[in-house]
């Protein structure tokens, strides 16, 4: 085997162990501790969805109202009524207990967060946050 063939093997062995390291990371890593902080108009009614990991759950709370979550992406819609009004809102979304974004003066919140584990993967990480919600997922 020539030395160019040697090193292309080499490189390429490389580049496969890296990317393998980086997709066991991501499929197989731990769950971030993701929480919801909503505030609004105290005894308010805060229904909605939220999606964890691609499964959907209905959310019927009251405020001001913690949702903490196990998981590597979630997806929110909600809102807040009282004696049937909608209220206006405000939700701070943290990862690991550090602030990632926020929302506030609007009748809903509806947004998604997805932070990778792997450091870097910059490209790969969503996050959104809206005031305007009809406090379902799918509008």
């Amino acid at each position: 085997m020539s030395k160019n063939k040697l090193i292309f093997a080499a490189i390429l062995a490389i580049v496969l162990m890296i990317g393998g390291t980086i997709f066991i990371l991501e499929w197989f890593a731990p769950r971030r501790t993701i929480v919801l902080e909503v505030l609004g108009p105290p005894g308010s009614a805060l229904t909605g969805e939220v999606e964890i990991d691609g499964k959907l759950h209905a959310i019927n709370e009251k405020l001001p109202a913690k949702l903490s979550y196990e998981a590597r992406r979630v997806g929110f819609a909600l809102i807040a009524t009282k004696d049937g009004v909608r209220q206006e809102l405000s939700a701070n979304i943290l990862v690991e207990g550090q602030l990632q974004m926020s929302v506030s003066g609007g009748k809903g919140a509806r947004g998604e967060i997805f932070k990778p584990t792997v450091p870097g993967l910059w490209w790969r990480q969503q996050m959104w946050i809206t005031s305007q919600s009809e406090g379902k997922i799918q509008e």
